[in-house]
C-alpha cells in the first residue's frame, strides 16, 4: 500500500473523530482529503498527478471514472465533497449541517473501499525503479503450449 493510502486511511479516521466530536467542518475538510489522498495514489499508478485539486479531481474521473474501473458516484462524491470543503473552509457566511458532515464522511468511507479495490488491481508490484510499468504476459502467453502428441520429438534441438 502507499504512503497516500495510509494518509487517506488515517484522514479518514481523523474525519470520524472529528464528527463524534461535533467539529463537522473540520470532518467535511478531512473526509474530503481522505478521498484526495486516495485519488492521489491512484493517479499515481498512470504516472499522473497535477498541481490543484480541480485537475486532480478532473484527472480522477479521466483515468477512472470514465474507463469504468470506478463507480460515477464515487467519482460525483469526490466533486461534491469537494465543493462542499471549499465553501466550508473559505466562505465566511456558510455554516455546514451535521447532516453534511455525516454524509460526506460516509461517502469519504465507501470512495475508499472502492479505491482500495482499485488498488489492488493495478499492477503496482510491476512498477519498475525510474518509472514505467513492466509489461505483464497477457493471460493468453501465459498459457502452456498445447501437447502435440508427439513426445520423441521433446528434447531434441
Amino acid at each position: 500500500m502507499s504512503r497516500r493510502f495510509e494518509q487517506a486511511t488515517e484522514t479518514l479516521e481523523a474525519a470520524v473523530q472529528l464528527l463524534h466530536t461535533g467539529h463537522d467542518r473540520d470532518a467535511i475538510n478531512r473526509a474530503y482529503y481522505s478521498m484526495f489522498y486516495a485519488g492521489l495514489a491512484l493517479l499515481a499508478t498512470r504516472m499522473v498527478g497535477a498541481s490543484k485539486h480541480s485537475g486532480v479531481i478532473s484527472l480522477f474521473g479521466k483515468h477512472f471514472v470514465k474507463t469504468g474501473e470506478f463507480s460515477p458516484e464515487a467519482g460525483r462524491h469526490l466533486r461534491e465533497a469537494f465543493d462542499l470543503r471549499q465553501k466550508s473552509d473559505y466562505r465566511e457566511d456558510f455554516d455546514p449541517t451535521h447532516e453534511q458532515a455525516v454524509e460526506i464522511v460516509s461517502h469519504a468511507g465507501a470512495f475508499l473501499e472502492e479505491a482500495k479495490k482499485v488498488w489492488d488491481m493495478q499492477t503496482v508490484s510491476d512498477v519498475l525503479p525510474g518509472g514505467g510499468f513492466a509489461s505483464r504476459p497477457s493471460s493468453f502467453e501465459l498459457q502452456q503450449p498445447a501437447e502435440t502428441g508427439n513426445e520423441s520429438d521433446a528434447g531434441s534441438d
